[in-house]
């Protein structure tokens, strides 16, 4: 298991990458996740952002992790129902009665968990038995809330991995309330999901992580995932108004067809003479859709025929783009690099040259050298362009 020593520095190196609190938390939270040894079958951690003097305990938002989840822990406060038994106290009673820890692990249901409750069926549904929860409390009074979880037959979390918790609360509870310096373009594919769309152009169907993005697009918060939802649906309705509908009129106006022949048409059922006269409008049409913390998001729609029903449709993919930056991030959390090679990339991925990096972290500019020809050997990559290139391409690969 890592060592205090060596998640302090990889998290104190991670943390310097000029990224908004929405990217770079969910990061530490699961360099965290990985230097416990949690079960890799589990999913990586939920990461929760509250504001207790503002908001009521549900209103969280969500930085990362499974909408169904957190759509029943949001139910359940909203009910005034802590979802855990009282070994793991909830935001109220940290805050309320001052306790001084942060970090607590417990058994949520069977043995070793003296108490059952409403929160009982959500975790033992999803063979969630082990939980550790840690806080950070940022000066802002913001706190983050980091839900990492073993299944039923994993070991108790030990006190060595409570000590690694201990540590990431001070790194995140800082991260959370720092802005970067200034704002990188969004300019990294990392997430791709199709979307069908039905009658008057709402979502018929969407793919795995759809509804994350839906809700990302919508800010985390409660109701996030509806805006999302009606964003996406809008958008694809100017494209079938704006462009499929018109095309298709107009091109059945010029072809001296019948009145009838339109998008809904019984004239036009037959696919291959609908595609006919889409013309243009066969070509993907890439529509923004918004630009946040969480990223950039657009959806790319085209018109397509299907056969099963008869008629055409739009389909479409939705896509985020993030600074290459937290691309970079996440290539390295995946590995298991020294925190003075991730600063030296992270610097280097800023743009820095090797001598301003290394007068940046206190080193010769051979010490730099030395740490790059050790970082080049791990990604197999030699040349600054390669090697960044190289971690970031591992970064995009990974799921979030």
């Amino acid at each position: 298991m890592t060592t205090v020593k060596k998640l302090r520095n990889r998290l104190s190196a991670l943390a310097k990458a000029s990224l908004p609190p929405e990217m770079l938390v969910p990061e530490l939270s699961i360099e965290l996740h990985r230097a416990i040894g949690t079960d890799p079958l589990f999913s990586l951690p939920y990461v929760l952002v509250s504001d207790p003097a503002r908001e009521a305990p549900h209103e969280f938002r969500v930085l990362r992790g499974s909408e169904s989840n957190t759509d029943e822990i949001r139910a359940l406060l909203q009910m005034g129902i802590w979802p855990a038994p009282s070994t793991i106290p909830s935001l109220h009673r940290l805050i309320t009665e001052r306790w001084s820890r942060t970090v607590f692990a417990a058994p949520l249901w069977g043995e070793g968990c003296n108490e059952e409750g409403p929160w009982t069926p959500l975790w033992r549904e999803r063979n969630i038995r082990q939980g550790y929860y840690v806080i950070a409390f940022a000066p802002s009074g913001r706190v983050v809330a980091t839900l990492i979880s073993r299944g039923p037959d994993a070991p108790p979390f030990a006190r060595a991995e409570i000590a690694l918790g201990e540590e990431a609360t001070r790194l995140i509870g800082r991260a959370i309330d720092r802005q970067p310096d200034h704002a990188l373009p969004c300019d990294t594919l990392v997430d791709e999901v199709p979307v069908a769309f039905g009658v008057e152009c709402r979502i018929a169907s969407i793919g795995m992580y759809g509804q994350e993005l839906l809700r990302d697009i919508g800010g985390g918060g409660p109701g996030a995932r509806q805006i999302g939802h009606e964003r996406v649906e809008k958008a694809a309705r100017n494209y079938w108004d704006g462009i499929v509908v018109e095309t298709m009129t107009r091109r059945a106006q010029t072809a001296n067809l019948t009145p009838d022949s339109t998008v809904e048409g019984a004239g036009f059922r037959q696919g291959y003479l609908q595609l006919s006269l889409l013309g243009p409008a066969r070509s993907a049409k890439i529509l923004p859709l918004e630009q946040s913390a969480y990223g950039a998001f657009d959806i790319s729609v085209i018109a397509t025929y299907d056969g099963g029903e008869g008629h055409v449709q739009a389909l479409g993919t939705l896509r985020r783009r993030v600074p290459r930056m937290l691309a970079l991030i996440r290539g390295l959390v995946e590995t298991d690099v020294p925190g003075r090679e991730i600063e030296l990339a992270v610097r280097l991925c800023a743009a820095t040259t090797l001598n301003e990096t290394a007068s940046a972290m206190g080193i010769t500019t051979a010490s730099a050298k030395t740490l790059m020809a050790r970082l080049s050997a791990r990604f197999d990559a030699h040349g600054r362009e390669r090697l960044l290139d190289a971690i970031v391409a591992l970064g995009c690969s990974v799921r979030r």
